[in-house]
């Protein structure tokens, strides 16, 4: 069941989650002048996250979860930490195909990563080699909206799917800490 309220609420907040986290993967396809990737197309993929985490937030078993204080306090961990990841990345994406030194940045950008991932996935799911667009001047595959927002979407998630492994270690972390923290207790009796 969604309450319209709560929804509305979770969508703001996704709307500056995603649009801070996809900010760098953003600008690094863009300034790729060879990559043919359509901007409306990655737009209309990160709306299409917005409004699903939106949903999933505002479900009753987002809410029943939310009970468990470790689970919820990992996912957010996770988010904030991706959210930071992103907003150190963002001035490098813009130098990302400038220069030697910007390889720096595909250290700390995860989206890097998920965006090679996607790209090689999706070729691998159409079955075919996808060219840059200057090489599909010369009979190669040229990127459509389609293909653009389907690597989008994959990417986000990969990006998800990352950022649920991280909590899950969170949460590992967290139950150490607590089995710890219960033995010094013990101890200390």
């Amino acid at each position: 069941m969604y309450k319209k309220n709560i929804f509305i609420t979770n969508f703001i907040r996704w709307s500056i989650i995603c649009t801070i986290s996809a900010a760098p993967s953003f600008v690094l396809a863009i300034n790729d002048k060879n990559s043919g990737f359509n901007p409306l197309a990655m737009i209309l993929g990160v709306v299409i996250f917005i409004f699903i985490y939106s949903f999933i937030t505002s479900s009753d078993f987002y809410a029943y979860l939310r009970k468990f204080n470790n689970i919820y306090k990992a996912l957010k961990f996770s988010y904030l930490l991706k959210i930071i990841m992103a907003i150190i990345a963002f001035p490098f994406s813009f130098f990302a195909f400038h220069g030697k030194d910007s390889i720096a940045m595909f250290f700390i950008l995860p989206d890097f990563y998920a965006g090679i991932l996607s790209y090689i996935a999706y070729s691998w799911i159409i079955n075919t080699n996808m060219h840059t667009v200057n090489e599909s001047r010369t009979g190669g595959y040229e990127i459509t909206f389609v293909d653009t927002l389907m690597i989008t979407l994959i990417e986000g998630i990969i990006l998800s799917l990352m950022i649920l492994l991280f909590s899950l270690i969170m949460l590992l972390i967290f139950k150490i800490y607590e089995k710890c923290k219960l033995a010094l207790k013990r101890k200390k009796a």
